[in-house]
């Protein structure tokens, strides 16, 4: 994802933060400059979006699972209206990965609909990978085909 970022211009804060949680395990510290970044930036989108995305990792991290859910829909929201779709997809994959049990088919679903909108099952196993998530793929496969039978009929 870090070739994402420096396509959509991340701030460097964000960034920075990322690492200090990955490398160092301070994901406190991760938290709070994603909560000042929110905090100071209201116009960027996809800054936004990763700022989210990031203060849902640090919670989850943290043991903070609602809280990391709560970031993960504020991320996909904050996509969405900037019509991000992939920062969308991202940020789904986030919220199904701190989901629970109850809730995995209802955001499977709702990825399933981005998916749609992204790329085709065979273009996405290079970001999803093969293994957990099957069954979101066959879900784009079947979107994909119901797409392509709705234009040729």
């Amino acid at each position: 994802e870090l070739w994402l970022r420096s396509i959509i211009g991340s701030h460097p804060s964000l960034l920075c933060a990322r690492l200090h949680g990955e490398r160092l395990g301070d994901w406190t510290a991760a938290a709070e400059v994603a909560e000042f970044v929110l905090a100071v930036e209201s116009f960027n989108p996809a800054v936004r979006t990763e700022a989210h995305r990031l203060l849902g990792r640090a919670r989850a991290a943290l043991g903070q699972h609602l809280a990391a859910r709560e970031a993960a829909e504020a991320a996909i929201d904050e996509a969405a209206k900037a019509k991000y779709v992939w920062l969308e997809m991202l940020a789904l994959r986030d919220l199904l990965e701190w989901s629970e049990v109850g809730e995995v088919e209802s955001v499977r679903a709702r990825l399933g609909g981005v998916l749609r909108r992204v790329a085709t099952a065979e273009e996405l196993d290079g970001v999803l990978g093969e293994g957990d998530w099957a069954g979101v793929r066959a879900m784009a496969e079947q979107a994909c085909e119901g797409a392509h039978h709705q234009q040729r009929g």
